[in-house]
């Protein structure tokens, strides 16, 4: 039998597989971090991290920055995301760079790379998290 916690966060995974533009945008993120926290499955978040969908990468990279130390684990793939394309998805595997760095300092090289970004705004964010970093 399936437990009630798995098959909440099935749903919210399918929709969020289903159509992810709007559940990046209705607030359905909220919900799919709070079931990610709760059922501590990271690999849900690994198997966003890794789509070919932009919107999906964004949404595992925004799950990732909210989970912040609790990322650890994954940051490999968070990593990943910095030469994304996308804006938003680099903004938040920043964020969480900078989160994880305060027990591997070895990650502050990856926020020192961004400060040289060609995206003036990733580039600010960059500098921002160093000297707020508490490493």
């Amino acid at each position: 039998m399936i437990n009630k916690k798995e098959s909440s966060l099935s749903k919210i995974v399918a929709r969020a597989h289903r159509d992810p533009d709007t559940f990046y945008k209705d607030g359905s993120l909220d919900e799919l971090l709070a079931a990610v926290r709760k059922s501590g499955r990271l690999d849900i978040v690994v198997d966003f991290l890794q789509s070919n969908k932009v919107v999906e990468r964004r949404i595992g990279s925004w799950t990732s920055s909210e989970l912040a130390i609790e990322a650890a684990p994954i940051i490999e793939h968070i990593v990943n995301l910095v030469s994304s394309n996308d804006r938003a998805t680099v903004y938040y595997a920043l964020e969480c760079i900078a989160s994880v760095s305060e027990q591997d300092a070895s990650l502050l090289r990856h926020l020192t790379d961004a400060t040289a970004h060609p995206d003036p705004v990733i580039a600010r964010l960059a500098n921002y998290l160093i000297s707020n970093s508490g490493v």
